[in-house]
């Protein structure tokens, strides 16, 4: 492949993020067009899994990305080790945002060679959906609260002292519990429709606003209380609440992810991470 231009198209075929008619007309553009295309299942499992194909991409100017909010987007090549340079050369088109129009127009104004179809490849749809944080480094401040909190063994903690998304499977689907308890809105989720955890740009006004506040847990042990999800808690008797339904709403935390968990998981989990930050720290 040489380095004269290229089109990625990410169909995030997983999710319903833009319409089938949208996906259609986009792949018809792009044919139509004529540009070297590369259309992918899911950008996020090629990120996950550090594909090397990331890199090839990240060297070729101009390049165009054609898949989700910018910010998502660098990020989640910064992940996958093939960190995007930070100029004109690289332009990312949002298909959630702008209709398919806008974007063959946006095209039209690259230099890319030509070829005769997008080429395709497969996102490998027999693996469990792409579901994972993205860690904005621009914003993140190694506070760990991400890594202290979550409860899947997602991250580790580097010998640099810096947070990183180590399992990505780990991670549990439609779960951004970690992205909420973040002070710095740093933590990226690109497949959630909820801005700026998808990757939206932060607006600094309201930047000081408080994460979610974890009070009712400011003496409690979150595994404890999954533990004994089968009890009541609450700080006030008088106002019994069920700890999943804390969990649940407070952070998003899926209620089908909570109840699976069974204590022998919580400890499993707790332990890995504990021993993972304390050797990367070392």
């Amino acid at each position: 492949m040489t380095e004269k231009g290229l089109v990625v198209y990410c169909k995030c075929i997983h999710r319903n993020l833009v319409s089938s008619e949208s996906r259609t007309a986009l792949l018809q553009g792009l044919h139509d067009i004529g540009f070297k295309t590369v259309v992918v299942d899911d950008l996020c499992g090629l990120a996950a899994r550090r594909d090397p194909l990331l890199k090839t991409w990240a060297r070729i100017t101009p390049l165009v990305i054609i898949a989700c909010y910018e910010r998502a987007i660098r990020w989640l090549f910064d992940m996958g080790g093939a960190p995007l340079p930070v100029d004109t050369s690289v332009k990312i088109l949002n298909p959630r945002s702008l209709p398919p129009e806008k974007i063959m127009n946006a095209l039209r104004t690259e230099k890319t060679d030509t070829s005769e179809a997008p080429s395709y490849i497969s996102g490998n749809k027999e693996r469990q959906e792409p579901w994972f944080p993205v860690i904005d480094r621009d914003r993140c401040r190694s506070c760990k609260l991400c890594f202290n909190f979550c409860l899947f063994g997602v991250y580790t903690v580097d010998n640099q002292d810096r947070v990183r998304v180590s399992q990505p499977d780990n991670c549990k689907n439609n779960c951004p519990a970690c992205a909420r308890v973040c002070p710095e809105r740093a933590i990226i989720f690109p497949k959630i429709d909820q801005s700026p955890i998808n990757g939206d740009e932060v607006d600094e006004s309201k930047i000081s606003a408080a994460p979610v506040r974890l009070d009712l847990f400011k003496k409690t042990d979150v595994y404890s209380m999954l533990r004994n999800r089968g009890r009541r808690f609450s700080p006030d008797p008088r106002q019994p609440v069920n700890m999943l339904e804390i969990l649940h709403k407070q952070l998003n935390i899926p209620m089908e992810v909570l109840k699976a968990l069974s204590p022998t998981d919580l400890d499993r989990i707790k332990k890995k991470a504990s021993s993972s930050g304390k050797s990367n720290d070392t």
